[in-house]
């Protein structure tokens, strides 16, 4: 039986399909299967797409929160240039009532005769007209158009003196 046994696992090595072979009446116990090695696997790209995309994120995320607090920036800018607004909007408000102000006829008037000592034209107001004397001119008789010019500029002094009386009285 002995020389069975091994043509048994001769036979069982040479045709690993067969699980058990009988040999005679007895059950040949099968060997123990060969420990299996796990296949070489290839190094994984993918994990190299996972960190890119991961950096990628990241430089997204800051990006958002760089733009988040850029728009804040702007906002507070743009607040503060309205408050600006309003408060120059005011000043020349208040600036053009000052003007306004000074402008008034009533002030001018007011100015006009404290200081500059004017006085409002009406019925009790007299015109005085100074008038510079005529030299006295020794001519002889037979300068005739001298005296006829003398003469002329003698009446119209007469008569400004005259038109001055009268506004003057019908002031």
């Amino acid at each position: 039986m002995h020389g069975a046994t091994a043509r048994a696992y001769e036979f069982y090595y040479a045709r690993p399909e067969l699980k058990r072979v009988e040999a005679g009446s007895k059950a040949v116990p099968e060997p123990a299967p060969k420990a299996r090695t796990a296949p070489k696997r290839k190094p994984h790209h993918g994990i190299g797409i996972i960190v890119k995309s991961g950096i990628l994120m990241f430089g997204l995320a800051l990006l958002l929160v760089f733009l988040c607090i850029n728009h804040a920036v702007l906002n507070y800018q743009i607040l503060s240039l309205e408050k600006e607004n309003s408060r120059l909007e005011t000043e020349r408000m208040r600036l053009e009532y000052q003007i306004s102000q000074q402008q008034s006829l009533d002030r001018i008037a007011e100015l006009a005769a404290t200081e500059l000592n004017m006085v409002r034209p009406g019925l009790e107001t007299s015109y005085i007209v100074a008038m510079a004397a005529e030299p006295l001119v020794m001519m002889e008789e037979s300068d005739t158009g001298a005296i006829a010019e003398m003469e002329e500029k003698r009446g119209l002094s007469r008569l400004y003196a005259n038109i001055v009386s009268l506004a003057a009285g019908n002031g």
